[in-house]
């Protein structure tokens, strides 16, 4: 009878820890605000960390929205430590044309920065945190999605942006669900070490960040179908979950896909294979959300379908 009360205690002591709030902790100041982070503690640690950015068109979005909260909590349940940032948002508020370039270059240049400012604080405090510098995936959603395929490019090549990290910095992998590489060279290379494992989640219908890619002489916008060939090409571990006829909707997927990105952490992060898994996925249950199916330029005109 003692055994039975203490195991329910223990289990009732087990769900209070994985139900605390986040602890906040100012990460950056800059110019025109300050940013800060949610961390998500978890009661039993795995060692590993996921710093999630979140999406919203570099336009709107926080760190907390109401549906990326519950996925947050079911990772630190899994042991991870979660941490949930703030970034620049640097397309509000700014009057976009039809070709919006400039700005979108600006505002991934803001978003990446501030990025790597948030992993140089962990890194800093990764005592605190109980966080392996070695063991920090960074995962995001659409604006999010592009920020960290973008700062993995942009650490391989060891751009500028990037040199606030160790030189000896790789991230031990990438999530994506919906994003795409800005690259100012034409095709993206990474040039100077490979990029870490990454798994790209997309709709195969996605115009608003492109599925395949835009390209204008140099500027270029590369999305999960064209990385996810060129992965392939180069020999770069990666997974790839394609939702056929799905639009911009899957970028909101995070929970609905928790399975497969434990199942590629667990695969390619900790047991370090070297694999190339390309997945079509077709659910006709699966709702048809217009958003998403139309263009880029539509979205900053504020003429969006669907949503």
């Amino acid at each position: 009878m003692k055994k039975s009360i203490a195991i329910i205690l223990l289990a009732c002591t087990a769900a209070v820890l994985s139900a605390c709030p986040p602890q906040t902790y100012k990460y950056a100041e800059r110019d025109t605000c300050d940013l800060y982070l949610d961390f998500y503690k978890p009661s039993q640690p795995n060692g590993y960390s996921i710093i999630y950015v979140f999406g919203g068109g570099f336009i709107s979005g926080s760190r907390n929205m109401p549906h990326t909260v519950p996925f947050y909590e079911s990772m630190a349940e899994k042991g991870y430590n979660v941490f949930a940032i703030d970034y620049r948002l640097g397309m509000k508020g700014r009057k976009i044309g039809n070709l919006p370039i400039k700005p979108l270059e600006e505002a991934v240049d803001m978003s990446t920065e501030d990025l790597f400012s948030s992993v140089d604080f962990i890194i800093r405090n990764s005592g605190e945190f109980l966080a392996d510098p070695d063991k920090i995936i960074i995962m995001g959603s659409s604006a999010g999605a592009i920020t960290v395929l973008e700062a993995d490019y942009l650490l391989s090549r060891r751009e500028k942006a990037s040199c606030i990290l160790p030189g000896d910095f790789r991230f031990a992998g990438v999530i994506s669900l919906s994003g795409a590489v800005f690259s100012r060279e034409g095709r993206p290379d990474y040039a100077v070490h490979s990029p870490s494992p990454t798994f790209f989640i997309h709709g195969t219908e996605d115009r608003l960040v492109t599925y395949k890619k835009i390209r204008i002489a140099n500027i270029g916008f590369f999305g999960s179908d064209y990385l996810a060939r060129l992965f392939g090409k180069e020999g770069y571990p990666y997974a790839i979950k394609r939702y056929k006829g799905l639009g911009h909707g899957v970028a909101a997927m995070e929970k609905e896909n928790i399975d497969d990105i434990c199942r590629f952490i667990d695969t390619y992060v900790k047991g370090g294979r070297k694999l190339q898994a390309d997945l079509l996925y077709y659910d006709p249950e699966i709702k048809r959300n217009d958003f998403g199916h139309n263009s880029i330029s539509d979205m900053y005109k504020g003429t969006r379908k669907g949503r």
